[in-house]
This record gives C-alpha cells, sequence and structure tokens, in this order.
C-alpha cells in the first residue's frame, strides 16, 4: 500500500466527497472545460 504524506488532500478523497466526485465526474469534468481549454488550447482528456 502507497504511504500517503498529505492527509489533508486524502482525507476527503477517500470519504464521502471522493465517492461524490467519482459518482459524478461527468458534471465536475465539464465545470472544468472551459476554464482547462482557456489555460492549456488544444489539449484533451485521454
Amino acid at each position: 500500500m502507497p504511504v500517503t504524506f498529505d492527509t489533508h488532500q486524502a482525507d476527503p478523497r477517500n470519504s464521502f466527497q471522493g465517492h461524490h466526485r467519482v459518482d459524478h465526474h461527468e458534471r465536475h469534468n465539464a465545470l472544468n472545460d472551459g476554464p482547462n481549454e482557456a489555460v492549456h488550447p488544444g489539449a484533451s482528456r485521454a
């Protein structure tokens, strides 16, 4: 098992917040597509 150094970030990822993000990933990705395109023009998610 990997060692986690930043428990402040790891705790939310392994709790309800992380599960919610996985269950609703399409909606969250859509919210970030505009700003991501502005910062990284032409970049696409594989």
